[in-house]
């Protein structure tokens, strides 16, 4: 399973990190937590809940590095999408079962979709997604442009 955010949401995320790790030290703690959660949604919580989103977020820490918050909050945002799931869609768009998306393939899925594109929306989306620039979107090619990497 995997799960991948665009680097806008990563910078969106290393800022609200920031906010919460009030003493700057790189780490989020229960209590700077608590703190920030409370500020945002105008409610108290626990110090126990806290610890218990520090301990999920750290695998059993005590404390929440940006790596850890980032991983966690994926998770969050994201339901997984499993390499099924991307075969599956995969395969919507693959219409001869060559394991290649061509430009006409990706047109006619568009279509069936209910997205009727202009040939320049076409071409842009086929080079934007071929990578290797051969003029097919191979699986690997179609999954980054999914996951947004």
């Amino acid at each position: 399973m995997m799960t991948c955010i665009g680097d806008d949401i990563i910078e969106e995320l290393k800022s609200v990190f920031e906010h919460f790790d009030q003493n700057k030290d790189g780490q989020l703690t229960a209590a700077e937590l608590k703190s920030v959660m409370e500020k945002a949604i105008g409610e108290e919580i626990t110090f126990e809940y806290a610890e218990h989103l520090i301990q999920q977020a750290s695998n059993g820490g005590k404390f929440c590095d940006f790596a850890h918050f980032l991983e966690f909050m994926k998770k969050k945002m994201h339901p997984e999408i499993t390499d099924q799931d991307l075969e599956d869609a995969f395969k919507e768009f693959d219409h001869d079962g060559d394991r290649v998306i061509t430009r006409e393939e990706l047109k006619q899925a568009m279509m069936n979709l209910g997205e009727v594109l202009s040939e320049d929306d076409i071409d842009s989306i086929m080079k934007e997604a071929d990578h290797d620039g051969n003029g097919t979107i191979d699986f690997d090619e179609f999954k980054k442009i999914v996951l947004g990497h």
